[in-house]
């Protein structure tokens, strides 16, 4: 059922739609050229065909003529333009500038903001051992989707421009649109929901210039070019209650990463993106339950099973990616780690490479798990780590002379002996 907060926004979602008075005419030629050069850079017949047709034919068929023979408001502003700049490009450490006309239509804009981006996209040298000898720092489709995003998912009734902020050292992105999040949709639906469109018509005008495509792409694109590349899955936001920001990057691309989870069978085997959040909190922290894995997928916790799962099912070596982890009580919820050939794997590749592994920190493991589950024991702590109980008091012992464990009980005697939380922190790692 609809609720009345979405239906009070549905007059903002077909926006893009309305006539916007503004003769067909008036297109700018410079727009219409690079709708032209789009086209033709699809490399296919259909857009092709379209991009040769006169400027009359050309504006019908993309639907960008209304019914009364006049531009519609999403054609108004790629083709013809509102007046003022709509998007505000900054270069955090460089010293090249972007200073964008209002005199441009918005595809002129956002074209010149993508070969900004593009352009001052610093390249990482890879290892040695590496297949290409230089990558950049910030996957280009990834970068492009952001940007596009923030324009095209904007609220075009405000007149803030879309700010797109880059760091040149380590070719961090941030996105930041006018207009918070549509109809009940939150920061933590992005994985698993796809928001409804605010601007449909502004979609289909873009999707045969090859700048969209279908509803709910976008993000799992952007997450399967960061975290395939073993590098944070995006983050969204909404901040000061009426715009979205998104961050991208912060860290290298990873090699060794890359060449781990190809053996996995990747992209084929981890082709929904929500497994490669999966896989990569699972090796970060060697341990998962349910309900971690709902908070990190956006999901309820019947499908983030189901997706477990499924990662959990692909073969290393003969043996399954994920095993229960031993020691857990049968009255809590189930845990599971990496298998003793999926641990192996990962840590002859990382030793081969000589980079550090996610995971390696097993204090940090054994903090994290406590802090999320509320108590621990050596089975468990051996368990995940891949070392015996007798290994894993040491670890637990550091943990509660720093005063993060207890024991269970007083005499430390006993079957099922463990640790709890002493003091629960907010938030978890």
């Amino acid at each position: 059922m609809t609720s009345v907060g979405s239906r009070r926004k549905r007059p903002k979602l077909t926006w893009s739609g309305k006539s916007s008075g503004i003769a067909p005419d008036l297109a700018r030629p410079e727009a219409l050229q690079l709708v032209r050069r789009y086209l033709e850079a699809s490399g296919e017949a259909e857009p092709r065909d379209l991009a040769a047709s006169p400027d009359s034919e050309l504006l019908q068929r993309l639907g960008a003529v209304g019914g009364d023979g006049m531009l519609t408001n999403a054609a108004w502003l790629m083709l013809v333009g509102n007046g003022r700049p709509v998007i505000e490009y900054r270069l955090r450490g460089g010293h090249r500038e972007l200073r964008l006309s209002g005199e441009l239509s918005v595809l002129e804009q956002l074209t010149l903001v993508l070969d900004a981006v593009r352009r001052n996209n610093p390249e990482v040298r890879m290892p040695d051992w590496a297949e290409e000898e230089t990558v950049p720092a910030l996957s280009a489709q990834v970068a492009r989707e952001a940007v596009i995003n923030g324009v095209v998912h904007r609220d075009w009734t405000v007149p803030h421009a879309t700010e797109v902020e880059q760091e040149h050292r380590l070719g961090t992105l941030r996105v930041r649109s006018p207009g918070g999040f549509v109809g009940g949709f939150g920061e933590y639906d992005v994985f698993s929901r796809s928001q409804f469109p605010r601007n449909s018509h502004l979609m289909k005008l873009l999707k045969p210039l090859g700048l969209v495509e279908i509803r709910g792409t976008g993000v799992r694109r952007m997450v399967s070019g960061l975290v395939g590349h073993g590098q944070p899955a995006p983050t969204f936001r909404e901040v000061e209650g009426s715009s979205v920001e998104v961050l991208l990057g912060g860290r290298p691309p990873d090699p060794a990463w890359q060449l781990w989870i190809s053996e996995l069978g990747w992209p084929r085997t981890l082709e929904d993106h929500r497994l490669l959040l999966l896989l990569r909190r699972v090796a970060d922290h060697r341990w998962i339950d349910i309900r971690t894995a709902a908070r990190i997928t956006h999901a309820h916790e019947i499908l983030a099973r189901t997706l477990l799962r499924k990662l959990g099912s692909i073969k290393v070596s003969g043996s399954w990616l994920l095993i229960p982890v031993a020691g857990v009580p049968p009255e809590s919820p189930e845990v599971w780690t990496l298998s003793q050939p999926a641990r192996e794997g990962l840590a002859a590749l990382y030793d081969r490479v000589k980079l550090a592994m996610p995971g390696r920190d097993r204090q940090a493991v054994a903090r994290s798990y406590v802090q999320s589950r509320g108590r621990l024991s050596t089975t468990e702590l051996g368990s995940i780590l891949g070392i015996s109980a007798a290994g894993a008091v040491p670890l637990i012992q550091k943990l509660e002379r720093t005063g993060v464990v207890q024991p269970a009980w007083a005499h430390r005697k006993g079957r099922g002996f463990h640790y709890v939380l002493k003091d629960p922190v907010s938030g978890e790692e």
